[in-house]
C-alpha cells in the first residue's frame, strides 16, 4: 500500500478529511439508497409488508452491537500504530480484530435462527400475518450475519490506514446487488418480506467474498503478510475489547432500547408503524452520513493521536464541528419543509401513514444538528481510545428517550408525544456529548513538542 496516500498526519485538514469521509459517507448513501428502495417495494406491496420487515429490522440494528467489537478495535489499533509508523502491531491488532468479529457474528447469527421466534414475539404484534413474516425475515437474516461482522472488520482496518476508497468499493458492491436483487424478489417473484431477507443474505455473502478478496490478493491491500491462521494474542485481545465492549454495549441498547419505542407505536397500529419505519430511513440521511463523517474523524485522529500531532487535532477539532452542523440544518430544512411529499414517494395511496409520516419528519427535524454534533465529538472521542465517554452518554439519554416518550405519549399527544420524546432525548445526547468532550480536550497539549502542525 502507499502510505503517503493513506497518512492523514500531513496536508491539508479539510481536504484530507474530505477524502477520507466522502467514500464512507458514499457507502452509508447507498446503505440507505438500499434501505428506502426496499422500503418502495414493500411499501407497494401494503403497510403489513412494511411492518414485518421494519420488525424484523430491529434486530438487524441490534446486530451493529456486536459488530463493533471487531470494528472499533481494528479502527483504534490500526489507526494509531500506523499514525506512528508501527506496521507490524498494526498488523497484530487488524487480525486479531477479524477474529473477535467471526466469533460475534456466528453466536448472533445462530441467536437469531434458533430463537426468532420469541425475539419478534417481544413486539407484541396483533396482526398474525405481520407477525409470521417478522418471524421469518428474523430467521433468515441470521444466515448472513456472520458475512456482514467479516466484512466490517476488513473495511475498519482500511479505513484505519487511510483507504476509505477501498472500503466504499467492497461495500457498494453488496449494496447494489441488493438494491438489484429487492425488486426481483420482493415484487417480480412476488416473495414479499421473505424475498427482501434473501436478497440481503445474498448480498451480504458475496460483499464477504469481496472483502477477502481485497485483504488477501488486492494489490495495494493493508498488509502483505495478513493470514488469520494465527494464535490469538490474549494482550491485543484484551485492549481491543477494552476499546469496544463500551461502544458494543452502547450499539447493543439504542436499538433495544428504540424497542420500546416500537412497541410504542404498534399499540397505535400498522399505519403508525410503517411511518416510523419509513420515517426512520429517511432521518438516516443524517445519522448515516453523520456516521460515515464519524468514522473518518476517528480513522483522522486515530492517525493524529498516535503520531502527537496535537496542533492538528484542535485545527481538525474547527473544521468538523462547522461542517457538519452546516449539514445538519440543511437536512433539518428538507424534512420539516418536505416531508409530506417525501412520504408521497413511499406509499402514495395511504393517506394516514402519509399524515404519519408527515408529522413525524417535522418533529424530528429539530435533533438533526445536536445529532451531527455527537457524531463529531464522538469520532474524536473514539479516535483517541476514548470510547467510555461516548457510550456512558448515548446509554444515558436512550434510556431517558424510552421514558420521555411514555411520559409524553401518555400526557395526550399520543403517537405524536412517543416522537417528540425520541427528539427531546436525542437532542439533549448531542450537546451533553459536545460539552463533555470540549472539556476533555483542554487537557490535550496545545501544540506539537517539534513544532510540527497543520
Amino acid at each position: 500500500m502507499d502510505i503517503d496516500k493513506g497518512d492523514l498526519t500531513r496536508g491539508s485538514i479539510f481536504g484530507k478529511l474530505i477524502h477520507m469521509a466522502i467514500p464512507i459517507m458514499g457507502s452509508q448513501l447507498l446503505q440507505m439508497s438500499y434501505g428506502l428502495v426496499n422500503m418502495v417495494w414493500l411499501g407497494r406491496i401494503g403497510a403489513d409488508a412494511v411492518a414485518s420487515s421494519g420488525s424484523g429490522s430491529m434486530y438487524v440494528w441490534l446486530s451493529v452491537g456486536l459488530m463493533m467489537l471487531g470494528n472499533m478495535g481494528a479502527t483504534i489499533g490500526v489507526s494509531q500504530n500506523f499514525g506512528r509508523g508501527e506496521l507490524a502491531e498494526a498488523l497484530r491488532y487488524a487480525q486479531n480484530a477479524v477474529w473477535v468479529s467471526v466469533l460475534a457474528g456466528v453466536a448472533y447469527g445462530l441467536l437469531l435462527i434458533l430463537g426468532h421466534g420469541p425475539l419478534v414475539d417481544f413486539f407484541n404484534i396483533t396482526d398474525m400475518t405481520v407477525a409470521r413474516d417478522a418471524k421469518i425475515y428474523v430467521a433468515i437474516i441470521g444466515i448472513g450475519i456472520p458475512f456482514s461482522y467479516v466484512s466490517g472488520s476488513i473495511t475498519s482496518i482500511f479505513n484505519g490506514v487511510g483507504n476509505s476508497r477501498a472500503s466504499f468499493l467492497m461495500s457498494s458492491v453488496g449494496l447494489i446487488l441488493n438494491m438489484i436483487l429487492d425488486p426481483v424478489m420482493i415484487y417480480l417473484l412476488g416473495w414479499g418480506v421473505i424475498g427482501a431477507a434473501i436478497a440481503t443474505v445474498t448480498s451480504q455473502t458475496v460483499t464477504m467474498g469481496v472483502s477477502l478478496y481485497f485483504i488477501f490478493m488486492k494489490k495495494g491491500r493493508p498488509f502483505t503478510h495478513f493470514s488469520l491462521i494465527l494464535k490469538p494474542s490474549p494482550v491485543h485481545l484484551r485492549q481491543i475489547l477494552a476499546w469496544s465492549i463500551p461502544v458494543a454495549l452502547e450499539n447493543t441498547f439504542m436499538p433495544f432500547l428504540a424497542m420500546f419505542t416500537s412497541r410504542f407505536e404498534a399499540s397505535f397500529g400498522p399505519d403508525a408503524m410503517a411511518a416510523g419505519r419509513i420515517g426512520s430511513q429517511v432521518e438516516s440521511i443524517t445519522w448515516m452520513v453523520g456516521g460515515g463523517y464519524m468514522q473518518a474523524v476517528g480513522s483522522f485522529v486515530g492517525q493524529n493521536y498516535g503520531a502527537f500531532k496535537w496542533a492538528r487535532l484542535h485545527n481538525g477539532f474547527y473544521v468538523q464541528i462547522l461542517s457538519m452542523i452546516l449539514y445538519g440544518s440543511c437536512v433539518s430544512a428538507l424534512m420539516f419543509l418536505f416531508g409530506r411529499y417525501i412520504f408521497m414517494l413511499f406509499i402514495p395511496g395511504s393517506e394516514t401513514v402519509i399524515k404519519y409520516g408527515a408529522a413525524y419528519l417535522t418533529i424530528m427535524a429539530f435533533c438533526q444538528p445536536p445529532a451531527c454534533v455527537e457524531g463529531v465529538a464522538g469520532g474524536n472521542f473514539r479516535g483517541m481510545g476514548r470510547t467510555l465517554p461516548p457510550s456512558i452518554t448515548s446509554l444515558s439519554f436512550n434510556t431517558l428517550r424510552v421514558i420521555l416518550a411514555y411520559v409524553f405519549m401518555n400526557s395526550g399527544l399520543g403517537l405524536y408525544g412517543v416522537w417528540i420524546g425520541v427528539c427531546t432525548a436525542s437532542s439533549l445526547r448531542g450537546l451533553a456529548l459536545l460539552i463533555w468532550f470540549l472539556i476533555a480536550r483542554r487537557k490535550l497539549p496545545a501544540e506539537d513538542l517539534a513544532g510540527a502542525g497543520c
